[in-house]
């Protein structure tokens, strides 16, 4: 039958949630479509757009159709490098739709041609845009450890050889300096709290009732965490599941880093 679709698109598929999660870390992030289709994932599914607070650089590749189909991917990274001629970036995004999908885009590759030609770390999001958003924030979120989380061991590493090289003096000027570092602060990873899993973009009440629990900080993920939240996840006292799309990185932290998580979906 001409014409049948076995498969549609969802309302808000796995792209969306990728860039749901992106869109506060103040990166470059590129859908990698032919043109038009980053309209709907930036204006419709993402409404942090129309707060106008904070800005994100979310851009549609532009390619054209052959471009897209034939997969030159040197096209699209030259692109990717005028754009950071205009605006700065801390690391550059590239997010998959059906287009990549169909013809077999190696990810892989292209973070790797990204890293050595933009000269920021790139991180790849093999997104098809048939599946839900809850899978493309799973897996942005996993991307983000992968790429940018640091082992807590280094930081002690790192403090403790800072310690040594300070003066004797100096340490007894200051006596109160090492009774707050030795003092570990409490911080609570919220994961799954994108705007498109919670009822209200206020996080005040969210907050409110986790600070009843004696954190020093709470970060919420894929809300308004920074890109510093993420490079330092290993060094949570605890891990919160607040919706499925978190599961797998409370899951990821628990076995690489020994972080405790707790579900509360």
């Amino acid at each position: 039958m001409k014409g049948l679709r076995l498969y549609l698109a969802p309302f808000a598929p796995d792209d969306s949630g990728a860039a749901a999660v992106l869109y506060p870390l103040g990166g470059l992030v590129v859908i990698c479509d032919a043109g038009g289709c980053a309209g709907n994932i930036c204006g419709f599914d993402e409404p942090r757009w129309g707060q106008g607070n904070k800005h994100s650089a979310v851009f549609s590749a532009g390619l054209r159709d052959m471009d897209a189909i034939m997969g030159r991917d040197d096209k699209l990274l030259a692109k990717m490098q005028l754009a950071l001629k205009e605006l700065k970036a801390s690391f550059a995004a590239i997010i998959g739709t059906p287009v990549p999908a169909v013809i077999g885009t190696d990810f892989r590759a292209l973070s790797r041609m990204g890293k050595k030609r933009l000269g920021l770390p790139t991180v790849t999001i093999p997104t098809t845009g048939t599946h839900l958003y809850d899978e493309g924030v799973s897996a942005t979120y996993l991307a983000l450890l992968k790429t940018f989380a640091t082992p807590h061991d280094s930081q002690a590493a790192s403090g403790q050889s800072a310690a040594q090289s300070t003066p004797a003096s100096q340490a007894q000027n200051h006596p109160t300096s090492s009774s707050a570092t030795s003092k570990q602060r409490r911080i609570l990873g919220v994961w799954g709290t994108t705007p498109l899993e919670l009822a209200d973009l206020d996080t005040t009440l969210l907050r409110q009732v986790l600070a009843t629990e004696d954190w020093d900080e709470i970060r919420l993920y894929g809300m308004d965490s920074d890109l510093a939240a993420y490079q330092q996840a290993a060094h949570n006292t605890q891990n919160l599941v607040y919706s499925p799309s978190g599961l797998a990185a409370a899951q990821w932290l628990n076995q690489q880093y020994g972080t405790p998580c707790e579900i509360r979906c």
